[in-house]
């Protein structure tokens, strides 16, 4: 299955990268990314492996979410490809920043 990011998620990144290096080596940054993707490519073999997100909060949207060490990808399952919508710090107050309504 394919793996597509929304603009959001791609932004998301950046920001991850932006911040990371401002504290970090670029290949600790780097590496840190990397970790990133190797689990969110993990769902082209196995999309439903992430749990369903109103598993945890009352959520009206299907997303699932992985954990990629620090972070948490949220995705949605899609006909034939894998959305990941967007990515946060798990130690960030990611429920004000995901649409879930």
């Amino acid at each position: 299955m394919e793996i597509k990011y929304t603009n959001e998620a791609v932004k998301d990144i950046e920001g991850i990268y932006e911040y990371l290096i401002a504290f970090n080596e670029p290949q600790i940054v780097k590496a840190r990314l990397a970790d990133v993707r190797v689990e969110i490519e993990r769902l082209c073999d196995t999309p439903d492996i992430g749990a369903h997100l109103s598993a945890r909060i009352n959520c009206k949207r299907p997303y699932r979410y992985i954990v990629c060490g620090k972070y948490i990808a949220f995705y949605l399952l899609r006909d034939d490809y894998v959305e990941i919508v967007r990515i946060f710090d798990g130690r960030q107050e990611w429920y004000k920043h995901l649409s879930i309504l």
